[in-house]
């Protein structure tokens, strides 16, 4: 990136990115904060003896009880809700800005152009692409994190160390068990930019959520992207898209779409739940597949796998 457009090109999408944060961590203790008042005032009906599940009791003796579980567990809940709906639009322009840089684009040029041209272009709709698929994965790792650190309590109680070690465990594998649902969100969000790393043939058009979701497991690419250091690149496919001769493409589409046909008729024998029919027929004009071990392994953007 730093050799094609400069040093510059490391930071874009900063802007977006740290008002994002901003905003997000900013609601999310003003939320905290008017929760856990409304509690004290018309919930609780005696002092708290112990912090939370993750700090040990303040007092000798003092027992984490499932109230105090529940009530910490919704005021977490409802702040991180909170915080991240109202920073959810600039993740939304962040992802698209940092798109544009595949084939050096320029759709979104600042934070205040990027908000109006995707507010006048896809109404509010567009600024809560792929919320849905992004909330799942944040909420719910916040919630089986809770939950298991409060079956982990009961069994190492007043152990500080354990306590953290267990948390940052816990939080890492949770967030890896919801990883596909982060990443259908985030291939949402640029969906209906209007990006060539987003079009056909490098990615098929989705209705909803449900339809890419589908699309990458019938792909075995739900984890795409989730490997810091193990990555796949089509360079043939890549070459396809860009315009440039000899890269074999008639034969290469004409086995992805016998492939594709494959996957759905043992889809179709196990009762798994196909994808829509534009999905597929999609997924089969995009055309390439890349081959890593044994098989074909498909990916969303026609072979050329990244992530966002």
């Amino acid at each position: 990136m730093r050799n094609r457009d400069g040093r510059g090109a490391l930071w874009r999408g900063f802007g977006a990115n740290f008002c994002g944060v901003l905003v997000g961590n900013l609601t999310n203790d003003i939320a905290y904060h008017l929760v856990d008042e409304f509690i004290k005032r018309k919930v609780r009906s005696s002092p708290r003896k112990a912090w939370s599940v993750f700090v040990v009791a303040h007092q000798e003796n003092a027992r984490y009880s499932p109230a105090d579980f529940a009530e910490d567990l919704t005021k977490e809940v409802l702040a991180r809700t909170a915080g991240l709906t109202l920073a959810y639009p600039f993740q939304v322009v962040f992802l698209r800005v940092v798109s544009q840089f595949v084939w050096k684009e320029r759709v979104y040029t600042g934070l205040s152009d990027s908000f109006l041209q995707i507010y006048r272009q896809e109404g509010i709709r567009g600024l809560y692409s792929g919320f849905v698929p992004f909330m799942v994965s944040e909420i719910g790792a916040l919630v089986l994190v809770w939950i298991a650190a409060y079956a982990f309590r009961s069994v190492v109680t007043g152990d500080r160390i354990w306590l953290t070690i267990f948390r940052f465990a816990a939080d890492y594998m949770m967030r890896t068990v919801l990883y596909p649902f982060k990443l259908v969100g985030r291939m949402m969000a640029i969906s209906p930019a209007p990006l060539k790393i987003v079009s056909p043939p490098l990615l098929p058009k989705f209705a909803h959520w449900r339809d890419c979701f589908a699309y990458l497991k019938m792909q075995n690419s739900l984890m795409r992207g989730s490997n810091i250091f193990m990555r796949i690149v089509n360079v043939d496919k890549f070459a396809t898209a860009s315009g440039k001769p000899g890269s074999g493409a008639d034969s290469s589409s004409s086995t992805f779409a016998e492939s594709v046909a494959s996957s759905l008729e043992k889809a179709s024998r196990v009762g798994r739940r196909l994808p829509s029919e534009p999905v597929i027929a999609a997924s089969i004009r995009a055309g390439g597949f890349s081959e890593h071990g044994k098989g074909a392994r498909f990916s969303a953007f026609g072979g050329f796998r990244t992530s966002f």
